[in-house]
């Protein structure tokens, strides 16, 4: 778990693997304490859910004020489909970890880490106090994107955790719920 603390904030850096499903919008709410996690093909989930969870022990143990960041990919641009979904450029990041850290006192919150990205499934109710306003955008790259062939295989894609989900994988998809 990487943390950055200043005075009685922290900052997790945690993944969207922590909730992953299938197919629709994904959500957090600013105090969102139920983890889900499906699609166990990648080990970073697992210890994204027991990072987040030492987080929401030490805001209710010890006070703090705890954000766990939910980063999508982390990249100068994204370079394939499903980035373009996920993004997260190193300017929103560093807005976001800023704005976490200067925001009024909260307990726990969880925060998806995305740019302002079009086809952005994660939705962030709760937490507009924080004054984040992403300002990079994935279908600046789109275009160039979507000329070049699909190459993700159908793991990856079913789980949306990049080419990590499918390392190792020898479990049968139809009995995945």
């Amino acid at each position: 778990m990487c943390s950055r603390r200043r005075g009685d904030k922290v900052c997790v850096a945690s993944s969207m693997r922590v909730r992953i499903t299938r197919s629709g919008s994904i959500g957090a709410t600013a105090s969102s304490t139920r983890w889900l996690f499906r699609g166990r093909t990648a080990s970073t989930g697992v210890s994204k859910v027991f990072g987040e969870a030492v987080g929401r022990l030490f805001a209710d143990k010890h006070g703090l004020s705890v954000a766990c960041l939910r980063i999508g990919a982390f990249r100068d641009k994204p370079a394939d489909r499903r980035l373009l979904h996920v993004w997260l450029s190193p300017r929103d990041a560093v807005q976001l970890v800023g704005c976490c850290i200067d925001a009024p006192d909260y307990h726990f919150i969880v925060v998806y880490g995305v740019s302002n990205n079009t086809r952005n499934r994660y939705r962030n109710a709760g937490v507009e106090f924080l004054g984040y306003r992403p300002q990079d955008k994935s279908e600046d790259y789109a275009a160039d994107i979507l000329r070049t062939p699909d190459t993700e295989d159908a793991i990856s894609r079913e789980f949306h955790g990049g080419p990590y989900t499918q390392m190792g994988f020898d479990g049968d998809l139809a009995r995945i719920e």
